[in-house]
């Protein structure tokens, strides 16, 4: 492989999956957070609203009420769409891509014979993807399958 079939894939392919992983990392952490912000605000704040409700003139059952549910809905949110195992495995696969980048650059260890390094790179990043995406299909068939009526994990 050539230097300048290298840059072409490093300025097309590589550049496009790092963002991606980027990206979804970014938005899957988002939503973690939020969820598990939102479910710890509400836990703690039902008890006082429900000790407080003459306070409140009534509103305070009222708000605890409508609140109590939204705990629920953000766990399941939570767990339905995985916000805390993809952004962890994505930011997994996002770092590993970084790292074999490095290596290539520095031509430490199997980058070292620079005959292959470019065509070893490409070798590398394209197994980092295809395994990152076999990964996360088994993630979420098997939890497909645990949420439907009769699945098994």
């Amino acid at each position: 492989m050539t230097k300048d079939e290298f840059t072409a894939y490093h300025d097309s392919r590589y550049a496009k999956q790092l963002s991606f992983y980027d990206k979804r990392a970014i938005s899957n952490q988002r939503g973690y957070r939020i969820c598990s912000i939102w479910i710890l605000i509400v836990s703690v704040a039902i008890t006082p609203l429900i000790s407080f409700n003459e306070g409140l003139c009534g509103w305070g059952n009222i708000l605890a009420e409508i609140l109590s549910p939204t705990i629920a809905i953000a766990a399941g949110f939570n767990a339905h769409f995985q916000f805390h195992e993809n952004w962890l495995r994505y930011r997994a696969t996002w770092d590993a891509l970084q790292q074999e980048l490095a290596y290539c650059k520095a031509g430490v260890g199997d980058y070292a014979d620079e005959s292959k390094r470019y065509a070893l790179f490409v070798e590398r990043i394209e197994s980092v993807i295809a395994q990152e995406g076999s990964s996360w299909l088994r993630t979420h068939v098997r939890g497909d399958r645990a949420t439907q009526p009769g699945g098994t994990v």
